[in-house]
């Protein structure tokens, strides 16, 4: 899914010690730089293995543009459908340290979505996310904070191992 400095795809391998017999298995969070992945298991599904895994194919691209006193990034995600977010913290530096106040909306941080977009290769999925670094500066206003979630959920409750899974990117 994810593409390595010397231009390698990133591997992840997930190893649970856990039988399926066992209820609940934990779930398991893999991480590599900027880059996390969540798994929630099922305790509904009888078989012990999963080799096919939702975000095999995905692929994303980030797009950064910074203008004055603001950046805008563009991610295209490609070759899977899902559910797209961002995530972070948005606050001010208080006497008892970092308070985080806002959520991501105006005049701040604005995040916008695209469901259908024509990319070269095929359909995919357009998510930008619109920073006003001026607005920030002038009210003392910090982003801490920025990731872009992709969120896959199984289909059939009985046939996969992985039940949900969240891969996070963190664009700062």
């Amino acid at each position: 899914m994810s593409v390595l400095n010397d231009g390698v795809s990133a591997i992840y391998e997930a190893k649970v010690s856990t039988s399926l017999e066992t209820v609940l298995t934990p779930p398991v969070v893999l991480t590599s730089g900027p880059e996390t992945l969540l798994l929630d298991f099922s305790p509904y599904v009888t078989r012990d293995k999963q080799v096919s895994f939702k975000f095999n194919n995905c692929q994303f691209q980030v797009e950064r543009k910074d203008e004055m006193g603001t950046t805008t990034y563009k991610i295209t995600v490609t070759e899977c459908r899902c559910r797209r977010s961002f995530s972070g913290s948005i606050g001010k530096m208080t006497s008892s340290g970092f308070k985080e106040t806002w959520g991501f909306s105006p005049p701040y941080v604005f995040p916008f979505h695209e469901y259908t977009y024509m990319v070269s290769n095929g359909n995919g999925q357009v998510s930008s996310i619109f920073i006003n670094r001026t607005a920030l500066e002038e009210n003392g206003v910090k982003l801490d904070s920025l990731k872009f979630l992709i969120k896959r959920e199984q289909d059939d409750l009985y046939l996969d191992f992985i039940d949900r899974s969240k891969y996070g990117f963190s664009l700062q």
